[in-house]
């Protein structure tokens, strides 16, 4: 509809209550008399320029001495409750509660709403224009395009039941744009479809009925929909897609329907007023990475026996959750799977998993201890990082490597059970950084090289054994051991200890004794093939034989 039809409706809406005033009255009783209008004023657009309008109900006269009709140009519409024609020095029209614009021309494919801010007199006190309801009952509609100009007063609720025809909304057809505010929507029952990206930003939308129907419910539908509180997931849905419910950081509750099989990366990351608990169902296989990150009131979480891998960063950022119950089956946990959970106090990883990703545990500054079962053989760099409170755990017999950064930062772990395995090869830059109350760890002979910063900060070593098998240690491996007096090197021919690197125009040398104090302990057949190696001669005075 044009602005033209529009000014149309107005004005006959504004003539048939102007005949309903002076229709039956002489000029003393209009003087003393208030009109009001009560239930329903529906404006029905026959074609583009024809106009119905019609008051239902009842008309009753009060008996008052304030009216007075000076000048119909000056008419303010509002929407709050009741039609009321009350004048001071101008006639004031507030139509309360609705203003409900019905289609009828069949051949229409579409609902054009044209900025109806615009027509409704910019000038005026928008104060009391709360509410505007679009109910559409052209059963052949199949495709809508909206257009509402932006303006904090108009809320709009859009009812499209009436619909029969409209079987999926989408980007493509669901051609809407600034509609920053649109509070509710009614969907048609025959809807099966929704598209990605369709409501995309709608940062007003409160709430949503999606008909049981639906069985799809494309990416990033509704990412961004900011103040989304209730939203209900119809029974015949089969997968939470890519992005679906990102960011709508007041969204409360969800029920996961039971038929859902797989959830989408991003699917509810920044859900941030989720409840407590969020029950998965079984069915599900996959869970995909981001998908619950920072949903910092989440508490608990129980991950089904069918998914095998928990993806990068699935809960990454749960910041008050405190239980994860993975269930065997799982055979891997991804990157940053739960790092800085920093309220998570107990997890339980099964003896199916093979595989910890990269900082999968970063930041869990609550947990107090961690089995890693035998059957691990990988664990990734970072991957029990800042674990202030880990005072215990082990190692499995099928790791090659403890890679860079794995147990850094973890202040209260005093102790690893078991000998490291032969299998361990090498040990990672800083991989046991700043572990301050770590009271010993005996090295595996199948080690080959001591990363830079491996024990710097290890303030609870008194001692430590380098095996033979060790040839290279990096740079500042034993800074800041301040209780270490003695480092006892079991092989014949030195390791390498010092390097040059180039950075920024320089070279710079390396030194893997640099800030250790104490006695370097070597084989006496070795004493002087260690005070003649290349970066030795410095400490020959330490270096004694046994």
């Amino acid at each position: 509809m044009n602005k033209k039809s529009f000014m149309v409706v107005m004005m006959l809406s504004l003539l048939t209550i102007s005949s309903m005033i002076s229709c039956g009255d002489d000029e003393d009783e209009i003087a003393t008399t208030r009109t009001t209008v009560y239930d329903t004023v529906r404006t029905e657009i026959l074609h583009h320029d024809t106009v119905r309008t019609t008051v239902y109900d009842t008309i009753r006269k009060v008996i008052n001495d304030t009216l007075q009709v000076v000048n119909y140009d000056t008419v303010r519409t509002h929407a709050t409750d009741t039609l009321q024609i009350v004048n001071y020095d101008t006639i004031k029209v507030a139509i309360y509660d609705t203003v409900r614009v019905t289609i009828y021309q069949n051949e229409l494919d579409g609902v054009y709403a044209w900025q109806l801010y615009d027509y409704l007199d910019k000038k005026s006190d928008m104060t009391l224009f709360y509410d505007i309801k679009i109910i559409d009952k052209n059963p052949n509609l199949d495709s809508i395009w909206l257009s509402i100009r932006e303006h904090p007063d108009i809320k709009i609720n859009l009812d499209l039941r009436a619909c029969r025809e409209l079987e999926e909304i989408s980007n493509n057809r669901w051609g809407t744009y600034d509609l920053h505010n649109l509070y509710g929507l009614t969907l048609p029952e025959n809807l099966n479809a929704i598209g990605n990206y369709t409501f995309y930003g709608w940062t007003n939308l409160t709430e949503i009925v999606i008909p049981d129907g639906v069985t799809h419910i494309g990416e990033n539908a509704f990412r961004y929909c900011t103040s989304l509180q209730k939203i209900h997931l119809p029974d015949g849905l089969t997968c939470i897609s890519e992005g679906m419910l990102d960011s709508c950081v007041n969204l409360q509750h969800i029920d996961i329907p039971e038929s859902v099989s797989s959830i989408g990366d991003y699917a509810f990351q920044n859900c941030k007023a989720f409840e407590w608990e969020i029950n998965i169902p079984e069915n599900v296989t996959y869970i995909g990475q981001r998908a619950f990150c920072n949903c910092t009131n989440l508490r608990q979480i129980t991950i089904p026996k069918g998914v095998k891998n928990v993806e990068e960063m699935t809960f990454g950022g749960c910041t008050n959750l405190e239980s994860v119950t993975l269930l065997e089956g799982v055979t891997s946990i991804g990157n940053y799977a739960f790092s800085n959970c920093t309220n998570l106090y107990e997890i339980s990883i099964p003896k199916s998993v093979t595989s910890i990703g990269d900082y999968a545990f970063s930041g869990c500054k609550n947990v107090y201890n961690i089995v890693i079962p035998e059957e691990v053989s990988y664990i990734g760099s970072g991957a029990f990082e800042s674990c202030t409170n880990l005072s215990w755990t082990n190692f499995p017999n099928n790791i090659t490597r403890i890679r860079a950064y794995t147990f850094a930062n973890c202040t209260n772990m005093s102790e690893i059970n078991g000998y490291m395995p032969e299998t361990v090869t090498e040990i990672g830059y800083e991989a046991f950084k700043n572990c301050t109350v770590l009271n010993g760890l005996t090295l595996s002979n199948g080690v080959a090289t001591i990363g830079g910063y491996a024990f710097s900060g290890c303030a609870g070593f008194s001692e430590l054994t380098i095996p033979a098998s060790v040839t290279n240690i990096g740079e500042h491996a034993f800074e800041k051991c301040t209780n270490l007096t003695n480092i006892k090197f079991e092989g014949t021919t030195p390791p390498k200890i010092s390097d040059r690197y180039y950075y920024w125009y320089n070279w710079y040398n390396t030194d893997a004794l640099a800030g250790f104090e104490g006695k370097i302990s070597v084989p006496f057949v070795a004493v002087e093939a260690y005070k003649k190696a290349d970066g030795w001669s410095k400490y020959a005075d330490r270096i004694v034989g046994y």
